[in-house]
């Protein structure tokens, strides 16, 4: 058999029927050895998995050396959604893949504790305050889902926060930047986690997504009044594949499915959490994507005079966007009259802001990350 997992950055697999769907999963890494706690479309079920061996013309990389960063003896947790596993069994033996990379190994399955899926179960949902449909397109309606305190006082105006997850373009959910939407709605602002089309749940290329996040933008100033919001302090923030959202809304004016709307649906701020700066074929990511018309959407070949104020926050060992990659982009930012903050995070892989509950390393990068970004809105006089 072949047991197939796809992280956020990978290309899914068409699904074959009989597919048992994985909704949500958490992964603990030790050594050769792995946990993974899985809500499957029909029930709950732990998988523990070791490695024996690289498997025949493949990559000698293990699953733990794989994921960007990663060593062994580290033990972290993160989540993987809408990924499909095609076999039922007590115990199996087969052929991994993951990034792209395959190795050996064994599983065996249990049932879950009560608590566990419990867990798993709080992974799927999103407890935000409000969620309303934003946007209703030919493969179905988005929904916005809005975090907020009652830290201002009555008549003051809120600034607002706009966060994109990431995914690849191809699959994400919200719950991405369900911390970070909790913390900043607690400083005052008024929060947004916008749904957007992808690859794997609408059959969309990035093109759509970008358009989507225009709209998302514009729905948040639209409904300023609605929400007391300042329409002057809207702050669009995304990570990887939605930073590059986030960032295509303030630099081109293509992709926009509301292009006659005298309402603006660029940001007034923008906060990037390894965000995708570059889609060419030497040094970006997603080029098979654009492919000859990357330049049209890559942010590297789209730098211009006036964009927003920024910060760019980066991981050490991001695969995904190198470090020398995003600082030759935030050069271009500079060098074009752009204020571009960049903080690089020493030891934190691509998507270190990507958890949403307190789990080693992410709860430090999180918090660590929040103050950063309280830091520089602050001395913008955002809030």
């Amino acid at each position: 058999m072949k047991l197939q997992f796809f992280d956020s950055m990978s290309s899914p697999a068409e699904a074959s029927p009989g597919e048992i769907r994985v909704e949500a999963m958490v992964v603990s890494i030790r050594g050769k050895e792995s946990s993974m706690l899985v809500s499957f479309s029909n029930g709950y079920m732990r998988m523990e998995m070791r490695e024996t061996g690289v498997s025949e013309g493949r990559t000698p990389h293990s699953f733990i050396s794989s994921y960007a960063g990663l060593k062994p003896g580290d033990e972290i947790c993160f989540q993987f959604f809408a990924e499909k596993l095609s076999q039922e069994a007590a115990s199996i033996s087969g052929e991994a893949l993951f990034l792209d990379r395959a190795f050996k190994c064994e599983m065996n399955f249990s049932r879950l504790s009560t608590a566990d899926t419990e867990f798993l179960e709080k992974l799927k949902s999103l407890d935000g305050e409000i969620t309303e449909t934003y946007k209703r397109t030919p493969q179905g309606d988005l929904k916005i889902h809005i975090f907020k305190d009652d830290k201002f006082a009555e008549g003051s105006l809120k600034p607002a926060l706009v966060l994109f997850h990431g995914g690849g373009w191809a699959t994400g959910r919200p719950q991405h930047f369900e911390r970070q939407a909790k913390h900043f709605a607690s400083l005052g602002f008024a929060v947004f986690l916008p749904e957007y089309r992808l690859k794997r749940e609408h059959g969309t290329s990035p093109y759509e997504s970008v358009k989507d996040a225009k709209s998302a933008i514009r729905w948040v100033r639209q409904n300023s009044a609605r929400f007391a919001i300042d329409p002057d302090r809207i702050v669009a923030g995304g990570g990887s594949a939605g930073g590059h959202i986030a960032l295509m809304t303030a630099m081109t004016s293509d992709f926009d499915d509301e292009k006659a709307s005298p309402v603006s649906s660029v940001p007034n701020f923008l906060v990037l959490y390894n965000p995708v700066v570059d889609c060419s074929r030497e040094a970006g990511f997603g080029w098979g994507k654009f492919k000859e018309k990357y330049k049209e959407i890559s942010p590297a070949e789209l730098v211009k005079p006036g964009l927003p104020p920024s910060i760019v926050l980066l991981g050490s060992l991001d695969k995904c966007m190198k470090p020398e990659v995003v600082k030759i982009f935030v050069d271009r930012m500079l060098a074009g009259g752009n204020e571009c903050k960049f903080i690089l995070y020493e030891g934190y892989v691509h998507g270190f802001e990507d958890c949403i509950y307190k789990r080693p390393p992410f709860d430090e990068a999180v918090s660590r990350s929040n103050r950063d970004v309280e830091e520089f809105l602050k001395a913008k006089n955002v809030f």
